[in-house]
């Protein structure tokens, strides 16, 4: 009986390792998101319009699925209030990121 045990655990082991990497790869995500949307609510906070910092997307550079990506962060970046503190748009972001997974 022992032994069975002993084998089972390294089998049940291999088949929660893919739900791992899915909740890294998803929190990964959520930190690219949250990253950038700091980076823009950066620059609104310098005082750049949004189009402006449209026009600095290097497209040729990027694929379709990260120019989505960015194409939010931006979004998001320009709903925030100004008074808030980078970190806490970072935050809320990766936290409302986490929530809708």
């Amino acid at each position: 009986m022992k032994t069975h045990i002993i084998l089972a655990l390294p089998i049940l082991a291999l088949f929660s390792l893919p739900l791992h990497a899915d909740e890294t790869t998803d929190n990964k995500q959520c930190e690219l998101i949250a990253n950038l949307t700091g980076d823009y609510y950066h620059h609104k906070q310098a005082g750049k319009s949004k189009q402006e910092v449209l026009q600095t997307m290097r497209p040729e550079f990027a694929n379709d699925e990260f120019l989505r990506v960015v194409d939010l962060a931006i979004n998001l970046a320009y709903t925030f209030p100004d008074e808030l503190a980078e970190e806490k748009v970072e935050q809320q972001v990766f936290q409302g990121c986490e929530q809708h997974q």
